[in-house]
């Protein structure tokens, strides 16, 4: 009963009539055209939350008591592959935004292009469109509150698994842990 009442109060601000027309409105674009955008971050602290011990016994895990790294990422999904990484330390501004936007995504971009991403402040930078718009592009932001609408959401978690499992081999350096599993990402 507690469960559902949560669920009801985090989607009691999503219209659904404005998912349902987002939905009707990218079911008309090919796949080829739609880039999806999004930023997620991370803390060096990041340990795996689950382990093996023999059945009845406790399974204990060394974890650090306190970050001292916050790294983030920005990418974007094009047809199942994350194409223009930009890894950075702290969080996101505007500032930030606009040069991954001129320098990472804009150089991969195709002409006719849609670009699609959340309600965040920083996404609404006027520069931002108009580097946009100057790839021959559009720019199309979700419904708010509806980040199971975005695909690249569900990168997220698997990427998050491998930079945990690989962070000890890299002396828990986040950027070279990060850069790592991309790269292996990326290997054909």
């Amino acid at each position: 009963l507690l469960l559902v009442a949560v669920a009801r109060v985090l989607h009691a601000e999503r219209d659904e009539e404005l998912r349902e027309q987002f939905r009707a409105e990218l079911a008309e674009v090919p796949a080829a055209q739609l880039v999806y955008l999004d930023e997620t971050g991370m803390d060096n602290h990041e340990a795996r939350a689950y382990g093996w011990s023999p059945q009845g016994e406790p399974c204990w895990g060394e974890k650090p008591g306190h970050r001292t790294q916050r790294v983030s990422l920005i990418d974007a999904l094009h047809q199942q592959k994350l194409i223009a990484p930009l890894v950075f330390a702290g969080t996101c501004n505007t500032a930030l935004f606009e040069a991954y936007i001129e320098h990472c995504l804009v150089p991969v971009l195709k002409p006719g292009q849609i670009v699609i991403y959340d309600n965040a402040s920083f996404h609404h930078s006027p520069k931002a469109r108009r580097l946009i718009e100057s790839a021959g592009c559009t720019q199309k932001f979700l419904p708010s509150y509806s980040p199971d609408l975005n695909p690249i959401e569900h990168c997220w978690f698997p990427l998050k698994q491998r930079i945990r499992k690989y962070l000890p081999l890299y002396e828990r350096d986040l950027h070279k842990t990060i850069d790592a599993v991309l790269t292996q990402q990326r290997a054909p």
